[in-house]
Parts: structure tokens; C-alpha cells; sequence
């Protein structure tokens, strides 16, 4: 079911944010994967079980990640790193956004954290 979204999610146009083009879309879908992971995984080691909603929203883009990316070559790796230093990315500003000791800093970053999410949902949302 996911990858007939995807492909309808392709055949919409372009992804938020000005991209366009199947890599940029499939830039975008890693991109997501990898925020929505960091979420779930911040929550199942803070929590021990992480909501429904992230778990859902993981699934979700990593099943339209594996309906654009190519099983493998250059452009699977470019996706693949894509999707790692965007999890690495949400991860950290989750981290700074719960434990930093300066509080506007912790607000700029749990802003943030729920600003790049938020940009994956609308594309959810259409």
C-alpha cells in the first residue's frame, strides 16, 4: 500500500520545500525516514516504549525510503547517508532539546526537532 502512495506522492509533483526531480523526492522521503526514526528511537530509549504515532510515522517513511531508493549504487548510498545524518541530525537536537541547560537553547532546539517533522507530515497530509 505504501509504495502505491509513493508513487502517487511522485506523480503529485514536487516534495515540500522546493524539490523536484525523483532524486530530490527520494532525498526528501530519506530525509524523513531518518527524522522519524530518531523520534522513535529517542522515545524508546527514554520511555522503554515509544507512541503509537512514532511508530507509525517510521513505518510510514520507511516504507516510501524503500519504494524510491534504488536497491543499490551510487544513488542507494547517497540516500542511505542522507537518511543517517538526518537521524543523526533530529537525534541531536532532540538530546539538546530535553537536556541542555539553557533553557532558550532547549526551546530553539525542541523547535526545531518539531519543525523538520512537521515538514514530513504535510507531506503526508498532502
Amino acid at each position: 500500500m505504501m509504495i502505491a502512495y509513493a508513487l502517487c506522492l511522485a506523480c503529485l509533483g514536487p516534495a515540500p520545500g522546493g524539490a523536484s526531480g525523483a532524486m530530490d523526492q527520494a532525498l526528501f522521503f530519506a530525509s524523513c525516514a531518518g527524522r522519524s526514526a530518531a523520534v522513535f528511537h529517542y522515545q524508546r530509549f527514554n520511555t522503554g516504549v515509544p507512541t503509537r504515532e512514532a511508530e507509525v510515522r517510521r513505518m510510514q517513511y520507511d516504507d516510501l525510503y524503500a519504494a524510491v531508493a534504488p536497491p543499490q549504487g551510487p544513488e542507494a548510498d547517497l540516500l542511505w547517508q542522507q537518511r543517517r545524518r538526518s537521524q543523526e541530525a533530529q537525534e541531536r537536537l532532540l538530546i539538546q532539546g530535553e537536556y541542555h541547560v539553557d533553557a532558550r537553547t532547549a526551546a530553539r532546539a525542541e523547535a526545531e526537532a518539531r519543525r523538520r517533522l512537521a515538514q514530513c507530515d504535510a507531506a503526508l497530509l498532502g
